[in-house]
């Protein structure tokens, strides 16, 4: 009990903690809109439309991240005009990952691709996390469905979208 106690607040210090950077205090300029000037080595793909790069403060053993180029606050603000681009961001980071981290790949240990629920959005650029487990963190673990909505579940919702 002390231990889930002990979970519950660190859960809810993230979500202070998130809540609080993205109250908008005056335009500042987007991290993922400006990654190539500010990271090029973190940078593992790129086309014409998104980029994969290297979460820098991975949650997992493998932990990258899929941005289009093109500013989208969140998943809340993606329409259908939008599906082809989340298709070629899916297609493209699961095909990095088989292709890259075909060793750590089994039945029991599928690559994971997921969109931050709003308000849980550290940066307020649409980004798909893609991880393969075992977590690094252990809150990870536990809070992982509460934070990520996976891919298909938001594909889902958007082709339901009127």
């Amino acid at each position: 009990m002390k231990l889930l106690f002990k979970i519950l607040i660190i859960f809810l210090i993230i979500f202070f903690i998130i809540f609080l950077t993205n109250i908008n205090m005056g335009a500042k300029p987007c991290v993922f809109c400006n990654i190539k000037k500010l990271s090029k080595n973190l940078i593992l793909y790129e086309d014409e439309n998104i980029l994969i790069f290297k979460d820098k403060s991975p949650d997992a053993k493998v932990h990258l991240q899929c941005i289009p180029k093109k500013h989208i606050i969140d998943k809340n603000h993606l329409t259908k005009n939008d599906l082809n681009l989340l298709n070629h961001m899916y297609n493209t980071a699961r095909d990095y990952i088989i292709i890259n981290y075909e060793d750590l790949l089994t039945n029991n240990n599928k690559p994971i691709f997921g969109f931050h629920k709003p308000p849980f959005n550290s940066i307020k650029h649409l980004h798909m996390h893609c991880i393969i487990t075992p977590y690094t963190k252990c809150y990870m673990k536990i809070f992982n469905n509460c934070i990520l909505e996976d891919f298909d579940s938001v594909i889902q919702d958007l082709e339901q979208k009127g």
